[in-house]
């Protein structure tokens, strides 16, 4: 039977200004995988791609919409709510074995299951706001992923949940 692990960290409301650069961290250091380019960036995208490189970073969301770091990184670092960050990591072997490899088995894996991740999370599917990168090195490939909800008052998670 595959070992599952999952680590999930809560973060208090106003206290994670410093909090865009660990966004940051987990959107770029090493293992992370990035999204393929998309080759038909039109003219402002392309500007915007030489400025602030939208694929520089392992971030994916709810779309294959481009993830601009710097603006994500502020947009939670200046969340006034609540932050969750989890971490779901397979041995090596069993990611391997199940397929879970890739990073688009992983984004298919987060984007089915998100809807569970908010349910857990008391947050309404659409207020629920998350990225999430897939760091495939070592021994235990794993997804770091970011959830939070826009509405304020949302948002509570038990230690059975």
């Amino acid at each position: 039977m595959p070992q599952i692990i999952v680590i999930s960290r809560y973060i208090k409301p106003n206290s994670h200004k410093r909090f865009g650069n660990f966004i940051k961290y987990i959107a770029t250091r090493e293992g992370v995988e990035k999204p393929a380019q998309n080759r038909d960036l039109d003219r402002e995208i392309f500007m915007n791609y030489l400025d602030n490189r939208p694929n520089s970073h392992g971030f994916f969301s709810e779309t294959d919409e481009p993830i601009i770091l710097e603006k994500t990184a502020k947009e939670v670092a200046n969340h006034a709510g609540a932050i969750w960050t989890h971490i779901v990591s397979l041995r090596r072997n069993d990611s391997e074995r199940m397929g879970y490899n890739t990073l688009d088995a992983w984004k298919n894996l987060v984007r089915r299951r998100i809807v569970d991740i908010a349910e857990a999370q008391k947050i309404s599917q659409q207020n629920i706001r998350w990225y999430a990168a897939f760091h495939n090195n070592g021994n235990n490939p794993h997804v770091h992923i970011v959830v939070y909800s826009a509405n304020l008052k949302e948002g509570f998670l038990t230690q059975k949940e």
